[in-house]
């Protein structure tokens, strides 16, 4: 059976095909409330439990991380690799990229030729398959295609600002007890409509994460339901926005309001 969008997730993933309720659900779950917001409520709670990491999945994650930081650091002896992103903060979907940042590096140092290096290493020792390295960025990166897993993984270095991230991010998601399952399910939205890569104009981690705490800050009357506050930042999103003229403008302002509010 072919599972469209939920296909790309776990192999015990399945739809029921009478119900159609989705693969989070348990046996008796068919979500039948009178009001649609708490059908809604108590699916996107399911949902981001059902996302939750395996313990097998956090310690496969972990090793993964643990073989490139330890090369990285054996051929850099001073550097210094941390985790960013959703890997640091477990906010992470199974597919979702593992992103490390190299620190500590001498001030001198040439950031592009350094991951040229670096993924030569990485081809010569087995343990990628494929890479794209971009230097042109503000933050030069380069892309790579773990083996024998099949993670992606994007590196950079000297950027300060992604490490410095982890810490707010953790804080954020202290704001409320349902605006981690929020943004779960929100992170799964775009994953499956294709738009959560930022080079290609789509929403980027951090850009959610500004945009689910705006959502609480500005109606906290809807933070009880998760249901709700979804509805609410999809109705931001598409009928509240004209994106041609005014969608970079939206994102600065809340990016802005987050970081004075929280």
């Amino acid at each position: 059976m072919n599972h469209g969008i939920f296909s790309f997730l776990r192999e015990d993933s399945s739809i029921e095909d009478i119900y159609d309720v989705g693969p989070w659900a348990d046996d008796e779950t068919r979500y039948l409330e009178a009001d649609i917001n708490e059908r809604l409520h108590h699916e996107i709670l399911d949902i981001a439990q059902w996302l939750s990491p395996t313990e097998a999945e956090k310690k496969l994650r972990l090793l993964v991380i643990t073989r490139f930081t330890n090369i990285i650091e054996k051929y850099y002896p001073d550097s210094i690799v941390i985790p960013q992103g959703s890997s640091a903060t477990e906010t992470y979907l199974p597919v979702s990229d593992i992103d490390l940042i190299i620190l500590n590096l001498p001030k001198d140092s040439d950031i592009s030729n350094i991951l040229r290096t670096l993924t030569k290493l990485f081809l010569k020792s087995k343990m990628i398959s494929n890479y794209k390295i971009i230097d042109h960025a503000n933050v030069p990166i380069v892309k790579l295609l773990e083996r024998p897993f099949g993670f992606s993984i994007d590196i950079c270095a000297s950027n300060i600002n992604g490490a410095l991230n982890i810490p707010r991010v953790r804080q954020i998601l202290t704001y409320s007890p349902l605006l981690k399952p929020v943004l779960m399910f929100m992170k799964l939205f775009i994953y499956a409509n294709k738009i959560d890569d930022p080079s290609n104009g789509g929403f980027g981690s951090n850009l959610l994460v500004n945009l689910v705490l705006f959502g609480f800050q500005s109606r906290p009357d809807l933070a009880d339901n998760a249901g709700r506050m979804v509805l609410y930042l999809f109705d931001i999103l598409a009928n509240k926005v004209c994106f041609i003229r005014y969608s970079e403008k939206l994102m600065e302002i809340i990016n802005l309001n987050v970081n004075f509010w929280f």
